[in-house]
């Protein structure tokens, strides 16, 4: 996992070029966070059933993903 450092960022769009929920351009901020380096793929989640998932892998399953990383990062030290 990499730390994602605090900052702010414009979001928004001036052009009009999209929807009107997507304007005006606002300042936020977002705390630092931990994210995986990597994306998890479907093949990635055989660690659980020795089978690949599917795109539409449901939410229960993917809490089991983050718990299962969560675990696994804390014993090397990694906090979230």
């Amino acid at each position: 996992m990499v730390l994602v450092p605090a900052g702010s960022f414009q979001m928004g769009d001036s052009f009009n070029e999209v929807d009107s929920d997507e304007k005006p351009v606002h300042t936020v901020f977002v705390s630092a966070f931990y994210m995986d380096k990597y994306e998890l793929t479907p093949c990635g989640t055989r660690w659980r059933t020795g089978q690949q998932r599917t795109a539409t892998t449901s939410n229960p399953e993917m809490v089991t993903v983050r718990r299962w990383i969560i675990r696994s990062t804390a014993s090397r030290g990694i906090k979230r």
